[in-house]
């Protein structure tokens, strides 16, 4: 899932070493190994040494490797699928909404610092950075499209009794005397970490070429 340039062969066999490795000569995985190996994972993919970005990293994988089901008052259990909603700007959005102000960021605390380009503040024992503003010339032609200078912002949501786009709900969401447990989902099911987000700039690509 978080290789999805890999062919299935290719990904079966990077798989069974992987299983090998994780085990440490075991059968099965235990809390512990299991423990290591999450980690691992968050270590290994994650951008920097940040706690809040390791639980963000696992946090989407557990959601695209889970579905949710729903045990209903009535005997009855029904299944609901996830569907990532991707919002992509170039706006940054406050991370932390006590300070609401949407371009201050947090930032690792070992960062080095680029003086030239960013303000820094240390607050509540966490740092956080602040691109400076350039003023603006006079007459200036603003971009009326997202600029390839600046980083791209995506934020995803994970919904589960929403409606499609032909106003179906597949699952109806459970009421009070319901219980809700996820469960592993099917391999089919997998959606490579970044997917929609590719498929959404790859749209954008697509539209754009169209126009010109």
């Amino acid at each position: 899932m978080l290789a999805p340039l890999y062919r299935d062969e290719e990904m079966r066999v990077q798989v069974a070493q992987e299983w090998v490795y994780d085990v440490h000569g075991c059968e099965e995985m235990d809390q512990n190994l299991f423990m290591k190996f999450l980690f691992r994972i968050a270590h290994q993919w994650a951008t920097s040494i940040d706690i809040l970005e390791y639980v963000e990293l696992l946090t989407r994988v557990y959601e695209r490797i889970t579905h949710r089901k729903v045990a209903r008052a009535n005997g009855t259990t029904d299944t609901a699928y996830p569907h990532i909603q991707v919002t992509i700007d170039q706006e940054k959005q406050p991370q932390n909404e006590d300070f609401a102000e949407p371009d201050w960021e947090s930032c690792a605390e070992d960062e080095e610092e680029e003086a030239d380009a960013y303000n820094y503040e240390l607050r509540d024992q966490k740092k956080y950075k602040q691109r400076k503003v350039e003023p603006e010339p006079e007459n200036a032609m603003k971009d009326v499209f997202l600029t390839a200078r600046d980083p791209f912002y995506f934020k995803e949501r994970v919904l589960y009794y929403e409606a499609d786009s032909k106003g179906e709900t597949a699952c109806q969401r459970p009421s009070n005397e319901d219980f809700e447990y996820d469960v592993m989902t099917e391999h089919e099911n997998i959606f490579p970490l970044g997917y929609p987000t590719e498929q959404y700039l790859a749209w954008i690509k697509n539209d754009v070429y169209k126009a010109l």
